[in-house]
């Protein structure tokens, strides 16, 4: 099922980020790096991306040759003329100049790499070349909500895993289907959302909170599940059509901007207490999920940032057939656990099977989950309280699980918080944002 509310209806950012979750992160944390937006520009002088200004460099990929800066050629035009890039970077960081319903998720920089022709169509070779001008400036996140077609643009996806090897947070629209294709066919989540290591995101209607119609989905060729998440879309964002215009946006390229802004939150949350590595991040948006049976509809579901509680974080090797136990602690109160683990597998190697249980303090198995076609697993367990006392997250490597150990990020939240010590030198405890 899926649906929309009347064209007529605005629904504000602000609603939006209620919806995920973000405000407590945006007030607990201080930004740390830049967002790299591969889109179709920016109106530069719209007024909620000045005073504050939170534009960093802006590039034109179509003209600006490889590192799409050469601004002596006569051509070279970073502003958008198709009424993209704009919304998009709106919602990830538009400053509260039109009041805080119109603030975006962050306020980070953010960089804009033009890849659209004078057609406001997308060029192949300019989304590839805005990747390597994004890891050359350092972006910390890269965000695309242009794609294409998995089969004629497999170099996207090498694109994306050889981002996140470098460094990079990688979040991209599964796209949209054409006027009057079937509602969620499947298999038209597009590239680079479908390569392994994106956060391909999907997208559900803030008002009605249903999938919409047109969104893509997966299986991706290889037949892993897409989306990985969902974000809110229709929502009001900056306009080109002057510096205080406004439009509501919609599609996957509505929600991918949200799900841009809350991986840079979270990032800026886990860094708050050591360096990680950005599979911890995309574990911590796995785990913010709100589906317990993963689709290719809904990933792992609508993203609602993980509020209160304590959690744990970290990294572990797994091997064929080993069995990881992650001690944690629920104390009295407590009444629910979320848990997750994601994994960067390599796009030459064979799927992993990588699965996941949870046990209460009597050793008895309370949950579990194997997604056969994931790169990722997400799991919950209410209680009435929870039982008091030692809870084990087991992940458990399957025969694919190459010779050499696959590096597995996990992240456990309990909640209401309580005070608790690791018994694991692989965990990290914290309180979450309230």
């Amino acid at each position: 099922m899926c649906g929309k509310l009347d064209a007529f209806t605005i629904t504000s950012r602000r609603e939006a980020r209620t919806q995920i979750q973000s405000d407590p992160y945006f007030d607990a944390t201080t930004p740390a790096g830049t967002i790299a937006v591969i889109d179709s520009g920016v109106h530069e002088t719209h007024v909620l991306f000045n005073n504050p200004r939170h534009l960093g460099v802006l590039r034109d990929c179509v003209n600006g040759g490889p590192q799409c800066d050469n601004t002596d050629n006569q051509d070279f035009n970073p502003l958008d003329e198709c009424n993209h890039g704009t919304s998009v970077i709106g919602i990830i960081a538009g400053n509260s100049q039109l009041g805080e319903e119109f603030r975006g998720v962050t306020a980070h920089t953010v960089d804009s790499f033009k890849v659209t022709n004078s057609a406001c169509v997308p060029d192949l070779n300019a989304i590839l070349r805005g990747f390597q001008a994004a890891l050359a400036r350092g972006d910390a996140i890269i965000s695309t909500s242009l794609g294409g077609d998995p089969q004629d643009s497999p170099q996207l996806e090498e694109a994306a895993d050889s981002a996140y090897d470098m460094g990079a947070i990688v979040t991209a629209a599964v796209g949209n289907l054409p006027p009057g294709a079937q509602d969620n066919q499947p298999g038209t989540a597009e590239s680079p959302a479908i390569a392994h290591k994106a956060i391909g995101v999907g997208a559900y209607d803030v008002g009605t909170q249903q999938t919409i119609c047109e969104q893509a989905t997966g299986p991706t060729p290889d037949s892993r599940v897409k989306p990985d998440i969902q974000a809110p879309t229709d929502t009001e964002t900056a306009s080109n059509a002057s510096d205080t215009a406004l439009q509501v946006f919609g599609g996957t390229s509505g929600s991918t901007p949200y799900a841009a802004g809350a991986a840079a939150l979270v990032r800026d949350f886990l860094n708050g207490f050591g360096p990680i590595d950005n599979g911890q991040v995309y574990a911590y948006l796995i785990a913010s999920g709100q589906s317990f049976s993963p689709d290719d509809i809904k990933g792992a579901g609508p993203l609602k940032l993980l509020l209160g509680g304590v959690v744990y974080f970290g990294m572990v090797e797994i091997s064929p057939l080993q069995d990881i136990a992650i001690p944690f602690s629920v104390n009295s109160g407590d009444q629910r656990i979320d848990a997750a683990i994601w994994w960067p597998e390599s796009a030459t190697q064979a799927h992993n099977v990588i699965t996941v249980q949870l046990s209460d303090p009597s050793n008895n198995e309370v949950a579990s989950r194997g997604c056969i076609e994931c790169v990722w697993q997400r799991l919950r367990f209410d209680g009435s309280p929870l039982a008091v006392g030692d809870w084990m997250f087991h992940i458990h490597g399957g025969v694919e699980v190459p010779v050499a150990p696959q590096t597995v990020y996990f992240v456990i939240h309990s909640t209401p918080f309580i005070p608790v010590t690791p018994e694991s030198n692989e965990c990290v405890v914290t309180r979450a944002p309230s």
